[in-house]
């Protein structure tokens, strides 16, 4: 009895860091693409402009949150190192999201960010657009 129940702990174990490994192919985990997403898809049919970042970002937030996306945006998944196992998934998403919110951007506004690589870090100056356009008028 004790050495089944043993048995069942090691094999719970296993399979958590077997899925710690392979996160990025579990359906519930932030680091898993479907094989259909693009790059280049718009997400949101709304392209920020300096007026209307309220609506955009609740459009943008929800596509993203409907994708499991919205961590790369909050800085939940920390940046890992070269040799965490995790570091391709968290670049690859990483770089899908900036891809999908610099679609959704106006020429201008996009001009303004192109250099951002993280989506954490781009979603952060966009917040202060608003502030900006006030300040502006």
């Amino acid at each position: 009895m004790l050495t089944s129940l043993l048995s069942h702990l090691n094999q719970i174990q296993l399979n958590s860091n077997r899925n710690q490994q392979n996160s990025a192919l579990d359906l519930a985990s932030p680091y898993f693409l479907h094989p259909g997403e693009s790059l280049g898809t718009a997400l949101i049919p709304i392209a920020l402009e300096h007026n209307n970042y309220q609506v955009w970002e609740r459009a943008m937030w929800r596509a993203l949150r409907g994708k499991n996306k919205i961590r790369f945006i909050d800085g939940s998944p920390q940046r890992s190192t070269e040799e965490d196992p995790l570091f391709d998934a968290w670049e690859r998403c990483n770089t899908f999201v900036v891809s999908w919110i610099n679609h959704s951007l106006s020429l201008n506004i996009a001009k303004s960010v192109i250099w951002i690589n993280s989506a954490e870090e781009l979603w952060r100056e966009l917040t202060q657009l608003p502030r900006r356009h006030v300040q502006d008028c």
